[in-house]
């Protein structure tokens, strides 16, 4: 596996109203976030705010978020994409609400590592400054900062602003470390536009990289858009990759249809939805547990939306306890496996819980599915090729193209292929081409659907011994209600390939069956090549030949599609057969006449072939649909093969 380069990091600011989260990044960086006018006025950040920090030879992005509790929702939203936290803790207020509620939604999001800046040191004592540092310890023991730097900073006099930057040195590098990815994604957290250049979208790119002139998607529009440019930082870039603030240029999109909580993302990776299943928490601090059909704000990416939630398991999560859900959204979200998000009270507007998003697009189902609730566990705790295979299984029936299984399993397109090779090898998947794309299905689903397919053929053969073989049309409508309409032509191929099964026609038969007549089908069948040989160009239809009595209308019509299968007979109408060598001479005469005399109509046509107007008008409607001849109002001339007139 080729080595990625590292990639960039993204510090997002917690803690307390006015615990100086904003003056602490405006004196590490030197720009002030706080970038509305109600925020520069009041002194309280409002809106997310962004900088840069240099680290020695690297760049961070810096998102600075509110630290209020009525802007719970932007602090979320600005937490999407963060690496590292730096929880802000003012040494002469310590520990409060907000910073509790900033902790719990870290963890909730995943971010687990950080340092913690005790500031305003230069307004208390060292006694002071103990004591709280000790009260931090105290409150951060049983969470993921519990062993968290706590570094007391100063930005009015400028203490600790270097140790501080030492503190997170180390951990920017481990940061730098983690994986890229291979599939974009960007979540929209704010949308602008610029005289002379038209939509800019900003956010932190959470995976993958973006080039100019590349192609994205903006999720849940699932428009495709150009990027016409690209800005880090505030210069001008070819590219941005994980771990970087970008500001990207669309074209092909208006920003008045672009809003936060859109998402842009590699073409095809994302898909709307509106049902979801995760693995959520109710945290213990929740007022209430979250029952049947208790609604919150559910905040995914940079989105929130009302939300539903449905536990599987059992009727409801106590504070303190996780489980198996269904989420239903108000508004289409997109996510993909593995993806967190956070649970806000839909009263008070305070973090309640949140999860880890299993699958992505579901649907509603009943709540103790046993056998389904199983399949979300592995998705939940099963290693990736576990998860794999899950996802097909859970599938169904309907082949995945390799980008939708990388979303639901929550593997990069690289290790799927390598998992792929591995589950290839061992017969537990098959890849199919479905529609002039790869598709793959588990190959015990496979597998039940070939022998639904040969079952039915076998069972038409059974039934149908005269005929030498099932319409593909009618085997298809047998198997549909199993097999989908995508899969048909893969499936078909498929058998076909290996010789389960063999074309004849527009017939598909088991190889090892062949048509045995009996004598007395022998003898009716030679009579009733005789009957048409005989007819020429006006042959009896088949309800006018004669049959032994007793004789069932679909045997003689299954020995007249043999005897066109043999190349004997050609079926001209529904139930006309000419004999090969008349419809042959038919075409030879019609040929020389209009070469001699032009455009022939009716009834020319039928005094050519010395016939009635009862078969000259089937004849000339065939010869019509094989392109043999060409209708121009009420006369038919000669079309070759480009369709070109002959006469």
């Amino acid at each position: 596996m080729s080595e990625q380069p590292p990639r960039d990091v993204i510090l997002g600011t917690a803690g307390h109203i006015d615990h100086g989260k904003t003056a602490l990044v405006e004196t590490l960086t030197g720009i002030n976030t706080d970038r509305l006018p109600d925020e520069q006025r009041t002194g309280m950040t409002i809106d997310l705010g962004f900088a840069h920090l240099d680290l020695g030879a690297t760049r961070i992005g810096v998102v600075d978020v509110p630290g209020h509790e009525r802007f719970i929702r932007n602090m979320v939203a600005g937490a999407t994409g963060v690496d590292l936290a730096l929880l802000v803790i003012a040494a002469d207020d310590s520990v409060m609400p907000q910073t509790l509620e900033h902790l719990e939604t870290l963890e909730l999001l995943g971010v687990t590592e950080g340092a913690i800046a005790l500031t305003k040191v230069d307004l208390v004592s060292e006694a002071r400054r103990e004591e709280v540092t000790e009260e931090i310890r105290e409150w951060m023991a049983d969470t993921a900062f519990a062993e968290a730097a706590i570094v007391p900073v100063s930005s009015v006099t400028g203490e600790g602003l270097e140790a501080l930057k030492q503190a997170l040195t180390p951990l920017v590098e481990a940061a730098r470390r983690k994986a890229v990815g291979a599939v974009f994604r960007l979540p929209v957290d704010r949308v602008f536009t610029i005289s002379g250049a038209g939509t800019v979208v900003t956010g932190s790119v959470t995976a993958g990289l973006v080039r100019l002139g590349d192609t994205v998607e903006v999720a849940p529009l699932q428009r495709r858009v150009r990027v016409r440019g690209i800005e880090r930082h505030d210069a001008p870039a070819t590219e941005a990759h994980a771990g970087q603030r970008a500001a990207l240029n669309l074209a092909g999109i208006d920003y008045h249809e672009v809003e936060r909580s859109h998402e842009l993302s590699t073409p095809g990776y994302l898909e709307p939805a509106r049902t979801f299943d995760a693995w959520i928490r109710c945290l213990p601090s929740a007022p209430q547990a979250f029952r049947l059909q208790s609604s919150a704000h559910l905040c995914l990416g940079t989105g929130d939306t009302l939300a539903r939630l449905v536990p599987l398991e059992t009727d409801e999560l106590k504070p303190g306890q996780s489980g198996l859900a269904q989420l239903h959204t108000d508004e289409p979200v997109v996510a993909d496996h593995g993806q967190r998000f956070i649970l806000r009270s839909a009263a008070s507007g305070r973090v309640v819980g949140g999860g880890r998003v299993l699958r992505p697009v579901s649907r509603k189902r009943r709540r103790n599915d046993s056998a389904r609730n199983q399949a979300l566990r592995v998705l939940a705790e099963g290693d990736e090729r576990a998860r794999v295979l899950e996802t097909l299984r859970l599938a169904g029936t309907q082949p995945q193209p390799p980008l939708t299984v990388c979303r639901d399993a929550g593997v990069s397109p690289q290790r799927l292929t390598e998992l792929l090779a591995e589950l290839a090898a061992a017969g537990e998947v098959v890849s199919l081409g479905v529609g002039g794309q790869e598709a793959l299905l588990p190959a015990a689903v496979l597998g039940e659907l070939e022998t639904l397919c040969l079952q039915a053929a076998r069972e038409f053969h059974r039934a149908r011994p005269l005929e030498p073989g099932i319409p593909e049309a009618q085997l298809r409508s047998q198997v549909s209600r199993r097999v989908p309409e995508s899969l048909w032509s893969a499936l078909r191929d498929r058998l076909l390939q290996v010789g389960k099964l063999k074309r004849v026609s527009d017939r598909l038969t088991l190889p090892e069956f062949h048509v045995e007549l009996t004598a007395e089908k022998q003898r009716l069948k030679d009579s009733l090549l005789r009957q048409i040989r005989e007819g020429w160009f006006g042959p009896p239809a088949m309800g006018d030949l004669s049959t032994p009595p007793g004789t069932k209308p679909e045997d003689c019509r299954a020995l007249l599609e043999l005897l066109q299968l043999e190349g004997h007979l050609v079926k001209v109408a529904p139930d006309l057969w000419l004999e090969t060598a008349a419809l042959t001479q038919a075409k030879e005469r019609l040929a020389a006449e209009i070469a001699q005399v032009g455009p022939l109509s009716i009834a020319q046509i039928r005094d050519v072939l010395q016939t009635s107007r009862r078969y000259a008008v089937p004849l000339c409607e065939y010869f019509d649909r094989v392109r043999f001849t060409r209708r121009v109002g009420d006369t038919r001339r000669l079309a070759s093969p480009e369709g070109r007139d002959h006469g």
